[in-house]
């Protein structure tokens, strides 16, 4: 009896704690999930929505309920992620565009050549404002979206003011919500965007763990899913800053603008060491197999990946950060047994001393994360140099006119916009589709700067369609009632806001239920429009490829040689920046980190570049190879700066000391010799003389050691990219 009784206790507990710990864990989702800055955006949409359905509800006023809601929806897709000093700006601008864009097809609609005129004109000029910058390009496109709802909706025995000014009501209604929204929490976003930064870093991390501990990795994939993953870090840490400059002269709480800000600062100088390179990863593998060091390394970037994610988390839910108690005991034992392996061993010193500036590297970035620890509970340390970089003032004028002279990105696409437009609405008038304005919506959606966009744009648009239709056709079976479609609806704008920037095909699945809902409620012909949907879907993202494709294509490979160029310009600036550090002593000052950030940026855009010509017809893939192999070297040699200079201190000797100073001006010529390659190719003579004296590696201090051992390596791979650039002339 007694030992039932205990086992029933025991059955007690187990039952209490298994519950305490699921609840715990629904209540970390819960916090996770209302943090998340996408949720936030959905329950935006859904909220507005839900009141714009009481007319319908109320006083039977069905089409304005919906006229509302499409105005909404339009609102939400132009809004950007500005400071609220500027959220009043935007949503003014935003409601003049809207009413211009509806009262000109209202105005135009029933006169076909001088509505075809006036779309084309219109959608040129408001592409156009993408050249003042991203906050105009996403209003301008939610002024082609409200369009186009114009169209669908319009109706000839209808005063033509009465749409219009529905359709801007509902984009003013959730204007005025989402700035209430902001004021709120006016920091949210940049909590999530942080959070996301340092989840990516924590992905690098683990990631470059892969070159410790196996002698069988493949190290040439590791180093390009390392390229790939840099775009990731590289794209978080230009959101952060274009965020944090938004945010610096508005209203808040500037204690808390000054935390987020330093956390921001201290992810850049991770990112500059988990992105540096020492030595030959495979050698130094190969140099200690016999030991269990390359092991450790493994355990400590992997844990380093961790504590950086548990940061990101901290952040997320705005929570103190406090670094793993293990990382500090990992970093201690790792410098011990490297210590005691030396004194056994006695390993050659050109390679155990670019083993030990790793271990010191590494030490650094948990040096970094105490240091974010301690300000998530004392507060900011900022100092004088804690400035972000800002865009030079240009006028509106000269920034119009400097891309319409340059054929620039934005006009190229403003162009094409503008005739795929006119070709569309040609072939609506031709084919005389009924309401087919869904062949110009999927045109807007679809058709991006560059074919490889568009084509990952037109596979997840036919997909998410398609699903769509799947989904919504038995609702509208199940669901005949006004109130449940009503539901249908608001749930699939929060689903479809909610996936709109991670998932834009289960994004597009939404918005088709969306559309489903708003046809059967305005005319009951829901199920009717599944086909024509299906049919306009092809036919819109048809036009949009043909469209990329032939007017005014630029294809990847003719952007090569221009992005590699660009690149190792940023390279050399960055390299005399750290060289200038070495001269008068380490500080992370503003002209330093712009060098710094603006080499990554223009490595990444090399490496966008080869991703996206591998997505080019076959015709078009020219130098795919050699894109590739110039990728993979650039970063390299990116890789080799950063260690130069995550570990600069002052040296003033480097540039004056006999033995040293020739290295430093080989490194300079093979750096300005490869960058000459690319404009005048000189396939003869890649390699380069220079007269050096003996170097005696005993004579060297460690750290001077490791210094000469990263120009080196610079100087060589520099020299790579020379012999691979002067192939790329040839290729027209």
């Amino acid at each position: 009896m007694n030992y039932t009784a205990g086992s029933f206790n025991n059955l007690q507990l187990i039952f209490f704690y298994s519950m305490q710990a699921i609840l715990s864990l629904l209540h970390e989702q819960f916090r996770t999930l209302i943090t998340h800055t996408y949720f936030h955006a959905g329950t935006r949409v859904l909220c507005a929505i839900s009141f714009t359905v009481l007319p319908a509800l109320l006083w039977q006023q069905t089409a304005l309920s919906l006229t509302l809601a499409l105005g909404v929806v339009a609102c939400a897709i132009a809004e950007t992620d500005d400071a609220n000093s500027n959220k009043l700006k935007s949503l003014t601008i935003t409601l003049i565009c809207f009413l211009v864009a509806s009262f000109s097809v209202e105005l135009l609609y029933q006169t076909p050549w001088l509505f075809a005129l006036g779309l084309a004109s219109s959608t040129f000029l408001f592409v156009m404002l993408g050249c003042f910058g991203q906050r105009y390009g996403q209003i301008a496109f939610g002024a082609l979206l409200l369009a186009i709802y114009t169209m669908i909706g319009f109706q000839p025995d209808q005063p033509f003011y009465v749409q219009p000014l529905q359709l801007t009501a509902g984009a003013l209604w959730f204007g005025l919500f989402s700035l209430v929204w902001a004021w709120i929490s006016p920091y949210r976003s940049l909590h999530e965007q942080l959070a996301q930064l340092y989840f990516n870093l924590g992905r690098y991390q683990q990631e470059k763990s892969r070159f410790f501990g196996n002698q069988q990795t493949d190290w040439l994939a590791v180093r390009q899913n390392l390229v790939i993953q840099n775009i990731s870090v590289v794209n978080s840490l230009n959101t952060c800053k274009d965020t944090l400059n938004n945010r610096l002269h508005g209203s808040g709480k500037k204690e808390r603008l000054d935390l987020l800000l330093q956390y921001y600062l201290i992810a850049q100088q991770i990112h500059e060491r988990i992105t540096a390179t020492h030595y030959q990863y495979s050698q130094l593998e190969h140099a200690f197999a016999d030991t269990e060091l390359t092991q450790g390394f493994h355990q400590l970037i992997s844990q380093l990946a961790q504590a950086s994610q548990q940061l990101g988390k901290a952040i997320q839910m705005r929570k103190p950060y406090n670094v793993p108690t293990s990382l500090r005991w990992t970093v201690k034992a790792l410098h011990d047994q490297l210590a005691y392996l030396d004194s056994k061993h006695h390993f050659e010193k050109s390679v155990f001393t670019p083993l030990s500036f790793v271990l010191k590297n590494l030490t650094g970035i948990h040096q970094l994360l105490i240091e974010a620890s301690e300000i998530s509970h004392t507060g900011s340390k900022l100092t004088g140099d804690a400035l972000l970089a800002t865009e030079p003032r240009v006028k509106a004028w000269d920034k119009f006119n400097h891309h319409i002279k340059s054929r620039s990105v934005v006009f190229r696409h403003a162009v094409r916009m503008s005739l795929c437009f006119v070709i569309g609405y040609g072939l609506l008038q031709y084919l005389t589709l009924d309401k087919g304005y869904w062949v110009l919506l999927t045109c807007l959606f679809v058709c991006q700067p560059s074919f490889s966009e568009t084509r990952k744009r037109l596979i997840q648009r036919v997909v998410g369609t398609l699903i769509g239709v799947a989904i919504g056709f038995p609702l509208l079976y199940w669901l005949p009632s006004l109130y449940g479609q009503f539901f249908i609806l608001a749930l699939s704008a929060f689903f479809f806001f909610t996936y709109l920037k991670t998932n834009y095909s289960v994004a597009v699945t939404f918005i088709t239920l969306f559309v489903m809902m708003v046809f059967n409620l305005l005319s009951g012909t829901g199920l009717e429009v599944v086909l024509p949907r299906i049919q306009e879907t092809l036919l819109g993202c048809l036009l949009a490829v043909l469209t990329v494709s032939f007017i005014l294509p630029e294809w990847q490979y003719k952007r090569v040689p221009k992005l590699l160029a660009l690149s190792l310009q940023a390279n050399l600036n960055y390299f005399e920046h750290v060289i200038e550090q070495y001269r008068e002593g380490k500080q992370e000052s503003l002209p330093y980190r712009v060098a710094r950030r603006e080499a990554h940026i223009a490595d990444i855009n090399l490496a966008s570049a080869w991703q996206n010509m591998l997505i080019d017809p076959g015709s078009k893939r020219k130098l795919v190879k050699e894109s590739y192999a110039l990728t993979n070297r650039n970063n390299a040699l990116l890789a080799y700066i950063s260690a130069l200079a995550a570990h600069r201190s002052q040296f003033s000797e480097l540039e004056t000391r006999p033995d040293l100073a020739p290295i430093l001006a080989l490194t300079r010529k093979a750096l300005n010799k490869a960058l000459q390659s690319i404009t005048t190719p000189d396939c003869e003579n890649t390699q380069i003389e220079a007269q050096l004296p003996p170097l005696k590696i005993t004579e060297l201090t460690p750290e001077q050691l490791a210094i000469v051992q990263q120009l080196q390596l610079i100087a060589n791979t520099a020299t790579d990219i020379q012999a691979l650039a002067c192939h790329i002339g040839k290729v027209k």
